[in-house]
């Protein structure tokens, strides 16, 4: 369990939520990987990679 708060900064001012707790599980299986494509642009790679939704 971990104890957390948001914070917002905003031009009105900062806002402080109550503190509140809470778990994450990782029980979401990620899509299946259907390709990979990489590019070089003025020395910078990008990789762009596409998925199939899971159900």
């Amino acid at each position: 369990m971990t104890t957390f708060r948001v914070v917002a900064n905003m031009d009105e001012g900062n806002f402080e939520s109550e503190p509140s707790s809470g778990y994450s599980v990782d029980n979401i299986v990620p899509g299946m990987l259907t390709g990979l494509n990489a590019t070089l642009d003025d020395g910078i790679v990008t990789f762009k990679k596409g998925y199939i939704r899971c159900e």
